[in-house]
C-alpha cells in the first residue's frame, strides 16, 4: 500500500484558485484525490478544476464559496456531498488577509473581522463537514494558519492573533472529534511564493532581507505546503492529530540572525 495514496478520497480545498491553495490542490490531485476547487469566483474555480483534471488525471470540480458566509458554507458542503457522495478531507486555506499597521493601531473592527472570518467561520466550516466524515468512517481536516501565529508579527497584530487562535482551534477540534476518526491539524507556512508575495520575491533587496532570517536561506514554494498537507490527509498521517507544523524553512524554531528585527511583511498566503 502506498501510504500517501488518496485514491477514492474527496478533498475540499478553499481558496484554491491560486497561491498556496492551488499548490495544495495540485498535490492532492496528483496523489489521486477527487479535489474540490473553491473560491469566491465560479469561473476561476471551473478553470482551475479543468486544469487540474487535465494535468493529474484525477477528477476536480469547481464549487464557489465565500468562507465568510454561513449560507455559502452550507451550500458548499451540500453541493460537494451531492456531486461526490461525501467528504474525506477539508483544507481550510481561504482567510481574511493581514493589514499592515503600527503595533496596536488596527481598529477594533479589524480585530473582530479577522477573528470572525479566520476563527469563527473556520470553525463553522469544519463542523459542517463532520457529519459527512463520520458517515465515511472518519476524515482529516487541515487548517492553514501562518508563522505569524507562532512568532510575533507586530505590524499584523490582528491577523497574527487570529492565526494563533487557529492553532488552538485545531487542538480543540482534534480532541473533540478523535473518537469519530476525524483528525484535525494545522500548518503554519512561512514565506511562500505566490501572487501576494511577488512584491518580496521580485524585489532583490526585499527577498535578501527575508532570506537572512530564514535558516534554509530561501522562500518556499506552494507545492511544499501541499506536501505537508498530503501527509496529514493521507494514511501516512493516520496517527497525527492536534498538532501545528511550521513549514517555513526553520524560521519558527530557530533564532533570528543577530541584529535582525525580522520581516515586516507576511507573504504566507495567496
Amino acid at each position: 500500500m502506498n501510504p500517501f495514496s488518496l485514491h477514492g478520497k474527496v478533498a475540499i480545498v478553499t481558496g484554491s484558485t491560486k497561491g498556496i491553495g492551488r499548490g495544495i490542490a495540485d498535490v492532492l490531485a496528483a496523489l489521486g484525490a477527487e479535489v474540490i476547487v473553491s473560491s469566491r469566483n465560479q469561473a476561476d474555480c471551473d478553470r482551475v478544476a479543468a486544469e487540474i483534471t487535465s494535468a493529474s488525471g484525477s477528477r476536480a470540480h469547481g464549487v464557489v464559496c465565500d468562507v465568510g458566509d454561513d449560507r455559502a458554507i452550507a451550500a458548499l458542503v451540500a453541493e460537494v456531498t451531492r456531486r461526490c457522495g461525501g467528504i474525506d478531507a477539508l483544507v481550510c486555506n481561504a482567510a481574511r488577509m493581514p493589514v499592515l499597521v503600527p503595533f496596536g493601531a488596527a481598529p477594533d473592527a479589524e480585530f473582530l473581522a479577522q477573528y470572525e472570518t479566520n476563527v469563527v467561520k473556520t470553525l463553522r466550516l469544519c463542523e459542517a463537514v463532520v457529519p459527512s466524515m463520520k458517515s465515511r468512517g472518519g476524515g482529516s481536516i487541515v487548517i492553514i494558519s501562518s508563522r505569524t501565529g507562532i512568532r510575533p508579527a507586530p505590524q499584523q497584530l490582528a491577523y497574527s492573533l487570529s492565526k494563533a487562535a487557529e492553532t488552538h482551534l485545531a487542538r480543540n477540534l482534534a480532541q473533540h472529534h478523535a473518537s469519530a476518526g476525524i483528525r484535525v491539524n494545522c500548518i503554519a507556512p512561512g514565506l511562500i511564493r505566490s501572487d501576494a508575495s511577488s512584491q518580496v520575491f521580485d524585489n532583490p533587496a526585499a527577498i535578501a532581507a527575508f532570506e537572512r532570517d530564514i535558516p534554509m536561506g530561501r522562500g518556499g514554494e506552494a507545492h511544499e505546503i501541499g506536501g505537508a498537507v498530503a501527509f496529514l490527509v493521507s494514511p501516512a498521517g493516520g496517527y497525527t492529530t492536534g498538532v501545528t507544523i511550521p513549514v517555513d524553512g526553520g524560521v519558527a524554531e530557530l533564532p533570528r540572525s543577530p541584529g535582525s528585527s525580522g520581516p515586516t511583511f507576511d507573504a504566507t498566503r495567496r
